[in-house]
């Protein structure tokens, strides 16, 4: 099975399933240098997004982990096709409606959503993620979902993981179970990881422990560098577990045969 992939900047990318399926995530595409208030901090867009006008035509399917600006702000909203499919928490559905969107879709942690295109069948679980390492950070962050998506064509499954903003924790690990995934893609940054309650994301000790459990066969670290409070860079890990971590640059996309 083919993946065609292009990370656009913060949590925003853009992927292709066999030429036939176009998914985009948490478009945040505001441009260098604009800031945001996220109540208890602000931060600054030090690295802009990069895309092209027609990354984001044609989408199938729109996954929205939560509504934090650094993923999902009005230039992002202003992308979205308003009868494209829309998978979110609820915490978006307002800012969504607002917009004037349609096809806007709620899920909880454990729902399914299935879509069929030709002989593809992709199949999207809403799975935990706690945005924060004690239970006030979390709690005052709001509610993520992380997806996990399976993609049959024919006798061929592929797994895919995006984490949303999350640290490794036991109700993320007890919901996944046992399971293992072809392509992780983990939202990084170690945010705040210096302050109370950080980090809010994942830091490079939390990757190895999901590389170690999930086996995926490539990973595509998102989520990293783009905001001042992103506090970690590119995941820097040892030989064993580096060489399956694909450096990715904004607006450049790559392919998976996988």
């Amino acid at each position: 099975m083919k993946i065609k992939f292009k990370w656009i900047g913060a949590a925003c990318f853009v992927m292709e399933i066999d030429d036939q399926f176009k998914i985009a995530c948490d478009p945040c595409l505001s441009p260098i240098g604009a800031k945001f208030d996220f109540k208890y901090f602000k931060s600054e867009r030090t690295i802009g997004p990069e895309y092209e006008d027609n990354d984001f035509r044609g989408i199938d399917l729109w996954l929205l982990t939560h509504n934090h600006e650094d993923h999902l702000d009005g230039d992002g909203l202003a992308v979205l096709d308003k009868d494209s499919v829309k998978l979110c928490h609820k915490n978006v559905v307002r800012k969504l409606a607002e917009a004037g969107m349609n096809r806007i879709d709620s899920v909880t942690w454990g729902e399914y959503r299935t879509f069929t295109k030709d002989r593809l069948e992709v199949s999207i679980r809403a799975v935990p993620a706690v945005h924060g390492s004690n239970f006030l950070a979390s709690y005052f962050a709001g509610g993520v979902n992380g997806y996990w998506l399976e993609a049959k064509k024919g006798s061929e499954t592929k797994s895919i993981y995006i984490t949303g903003d999350t640290i490794c924790h036991p109700t993320v690990e007890k919901f996944i179970g046992n399971k293992i995934c072809d392509i992780l893609i983990p939202n990084m940054g170690a945010v705040k990881e210096k302050f109370f309650g950080g980090p809010l994301t994942m830091n490079n000790k939390m990757l190895v422990h999901l590389i170690d459990c999930l086996e995926p066969l490539a990973v595509l670290p998102v989520h990293y560098g783009d905001f001042s409070h992103y506090s970690g860079g590119f995941p820097e890990l040892d030989l064993h577990h580096k060489t399956i971590v694909k450096r990715t640059k904004r607006g450049k996309e790559i392919e998976l045969a996988i």
